[in-house]
């Protein structure tokens, strides 16, 4: 269908280093297995003319991790992908974006340790449109635009510019 939910979990078992904590010899304290959990909704807002394929569509992600072994403990994304916006052009997306990742302390710890200083989160905005050139041929560009680059602190926002050319 149009719209889904969905709830989910994920576990490693392995034995993983700690991102900060060492042992007295100074090797990186073992933990058991990782996990984290999820939440995700995909909607349709407004469809176009009784059509399933052509309106506007939005899309939220949720996730947290543990923080003693990963580096990201909190993710969020949200954004609208609009179908169809040109008659003419039934087929062409445009959407925007935004997400927001959280360092873990864990993470944030062993920067520290390394004399690295980062912030605790970044955000991203995206804007793109993936223009149909033909059967299963498109051309997608995106344009990105980085607030508070993480792994560097103080760090000047980044924009960045890509063109993707696919071939399905």
């Amino acid at each position: 269908g149009l719209n889904k939910t969905g709830l989910g979990g994920w576990l490693y078992t392995t034995d993983l280093d700690d991102l900060s904590q060492v042992d007295v010899n100074g090797n990186p304290v073992k933990h058991s297995g990782t996990y984290g959990i999820y939440f995700f909704v995909d909607a349709a807002l407004y469809l176009a003319n009784s059509s399933n394929s052509r309106g506007l569509f939005s899309f939220f992600r949720i996730g947290i991790a543990e923080a003693e072994t990963n580096k990201v403990d909190f993710y969020l994304d949200s954004g609208l992908v609009y179908r169809g916006l040109f008659p003419e052009r039934p087929d062409d997306q445009i959407g925007l974006g935004v997400s927001l990742a959280r360092f873990s302390d864990g993470f944030k710890e062993k920067q520290k340790q390394d004399q690295v200083l980062i912030e605790d989160t970044e955000v991203l905005l995206e804007l793109t449109y993936k223009y149909e050139m033909g059967p299963g041929f498109s051309l997608q560009p995106d344009f990105q635009y980085l607030f508070n680059p993480a792994l560097a602190k103080g760090a000047d926002n980044a924009i960045s510019i890509g063109f993707r050319l696919a071939l399905e």
